[in-house]
């Protein structure tokens, strides 16, 4: 197996305005030879999911979604496998809080048994061998699964007790609330630098219980070295401080709220008080 990219993003390349399309989708599929699409769901990211699940249906393509980071809102944990997509994975790390190396397949069963099928690799006899019937159909297979794709890649017991552990957790915890003391916390980091070469901006997350972000827009013609500058000493500092760098060529640094603990807020505004201009 190959991955081929479909269509071209001009808005992102620089070459046009034009993002890839569902007629893009189309046309690879139609070419022949492609087992499937695997698509990464990302805010704003085109076409939409439902868009490319009714192309791929019309060719009775598998739809493979890596949602890895689209938590919180926890109604993604539904919303997107009911978009009718065949398997969607979700980090079982990052805002879950379970062990990073895990993560949660959903979808199809016959996919999902497929893919428990690959991580196995059974030292039994075939006259013995009795899994669970809710999750690998044992008299549809030829034989007993033996080395694994996935051998190599699989999850110990501790870290699958971890997860279901976190996603209980997750489920229980008051997001909103927590996202509102979060901005609180960021409102402050603003305040304590009132005074400097930045202008700072709170952007809310696009659903109640995503935490929100605080843009640090550096001013001046040299904006761009000096956030570059800012963040290296920032790193070089004791405690090392890591902020957001994926606006530094803007001239803006980047606190995401999901990264941070109330006892880290004032290490935070004494390092970049320190630091800034």
């Amino acid at each position: 197996m190959r991955l081929v990219d479909v269509g071209c993003d001009e808005a992102t390349s620089g070459a046009g305005v034009r993002s890839v399309e569902a007629s893009d989708y189309r046309q690879q599929l139609a070419a022949g030879d492609v087992a499937g699409i695997f698509y990464v769901r990302r805010p704003g990211g085109l076409p939409l999911l439902p868009e490319v699940v009714r192309v791929a249906g019309d060719y009775h393509a598998p739809v493979l979604v890596d949602a890895a980071a689209e938590l919180p809102p926890r109604v993604n944990l539904s919303a997107i496998p009911a978009s009718g997509a065949d398997l969607v994975c979700f980090s079982g790390g990052k805002a879950i809080g379970g062990p990073q190396g895990t993560g949660i397949l959903c979808g199809k069963a016959e996919l999902i048994a497929s893919a428990a099928l690959q991580m196995l690799d059974m030292d039994d006899h075939p006259e013995l061998w009795n899994p669970p019937a809710d999750l690998i159909p044992r008299e549809r297979l030829a034989g007993m699964p033996r080395q694994g794709l996935g051998r190599g890649f699989k999850v110990a017991k501790e870290q699958i007790v971890g997860l279901l552990t976190a996603l209980e957790e997750f489920l229980e915890r008051d997001l909103v609330a927590e996202a509102e003391r979060q901005r609180g916390w960021l409102e402050a980091l603003a305040a304590r630098l009132s005074g400097k070469r930045v202008r700072c901006e709170l952007v809310d997350g696009p659903h109640p219980e995503v935490p929100p972000t605080l843009a640090m827009h550096l001013s001046g013609a040299d904006a761009t070295q000096l956030a570059f500058n800012v963040c290296r000493r920032l790193r070089e500092g004791s405690p090392p401080v890591y902020v957001g760098h994926g606006r530094l060529r803007d001239g803006v640094l980047l606190v995401n709220a999901a990264c941070l603990r109330e006892a880290q807020v004032q290490p935070l505004a004494d390092a970049l008080v320190a630091v800034l201009p």
